[in-house]
């Protein structure tokens, strides 16, 4: 599909972006994230698994906490989505 869309846009004169990379490790990700109902997947990098996820917050930087039970032991990771800059981009581009 991303040869196609590059093809098309090429033949056509479309002004849009685009981001075809088959060979990295977001496009595997992404694969996965939009085959799946819950709109996320997992990826292993570097000898660690990543989570990713679809959002309507957009591309950026999120807050990530850990919650721990009473031994100690990792219980819950939370990610924060809503914030006084995420809030101030999704206004800039929601005018």
């Amino acid at each position: 599909m991303g040869t196609q869309t590059e093809e098309v846009k090429a033949n056509r004169k479309f002004l849009l972006a685009t981001d075809f990379r088959p060979h990295t490790h977001q496009y595997f990700a992404l694969a996965q994230v939009r085959a799946t109902p819950t709109g996320s997947g997992t990826i292993d990098v570097g000898g660690a698994r990543v989570c990713v996820f679809e959002t309507t917050w957009g591309d950026g930087f999120f807050p990530v906490f850990r919650d721990l039970d009473e031994r100690g032991r990792l219980a819950r990771i939370r990610v924060r989505l809503q914030t006084d800059e995420t809030e101030r981009a999704m206004k800039a581009v929601n005018k």
